[in-house]
């Protein structure tokens, strides 16, 4: 065999090694992937979904649900005692609270935390605009909900379907067609958990 012959074999089974390990590598990748799959949050709900329902309690004692009473949309705004950028969307989810309320809608900020923890958020809401306490840890309504960052927004239709998802006041309210005055300021972009 000459050295050409030799070398033409040499690199044929260079290549074939390499094949058989990149084929390894892309199964070993996949398999990675299914298994975080498994771990990472699902995405929130989105329009069109069905909206787990839930009856909880506000702060001031009242009994609230995803069901509205006047049979118009509810809105939901998501915050948590750990999101250091949900005070600032407040504010814009208070002026959202109040379009809705003026149509019929139910606004409630559903809080994960404890009492003793979302003093700084409760400052900050104002009517109409309803408060429910749900920590993970000790409610499923976070979880029901598919909530994996903070703040984030919903408006749900009579029937329990998401009618829209958003990540900011202002996003939701233009998907509600609501009327919010605008006051210029825009909160920091959310950070997540």
């Amino acid at each position: 065999m000459s050295v050409f012959e030799v070398s033409v074999i040499a690199l044929w089974v260079l290549l074939l090694v390499i094949l058989l390990l990149g084929a390894g590598i892309v199964r070993r990748l996949a398999q990675q992937q299914k298994q975080l799959a498994e771990f990472l949050p699902l995405p929130g709900l989105t329009p069109g979904e069905a909206a787990p329902d839930f009856t909880a309690t506000t702060l001031e004692g009242r009994t609230v649900g995803r069901a509205n009473p006047s049979g118009r949309e509810t809105v939901l705004g998501f915050f948590s005692a750990h999101c250091s950028a949900c005070r600032d969307h407040i504010p814009h989810f208070n002026r959202v609270g109040a379009a809705a309320d003026e149509r019929g809608m139910q606004a409630l900020a559903v809080i994960d935390g404890t009492e003793d923890l979302v003093g700084h958020l409760l400052e900050a809401l104002r009517p109409p605009v309803a408060a429910v306490l749900a920590p993970f840890g000790s409610s499923t309504l976070l979880r029901d909900y598919r909530v994996s960052s903070f703040p984030s927004y919903l408006g749900i239709a009579p029937d329990g379907t998401v009618v829209a998802a958003a990540s900011t006041a202002v996003e939701l309210a233009a998907a509600l067609e609501l009327s919010v005055p605008d006051d210029g300021a825009r909160p920091a972009a959310a950070n997540g958990r």
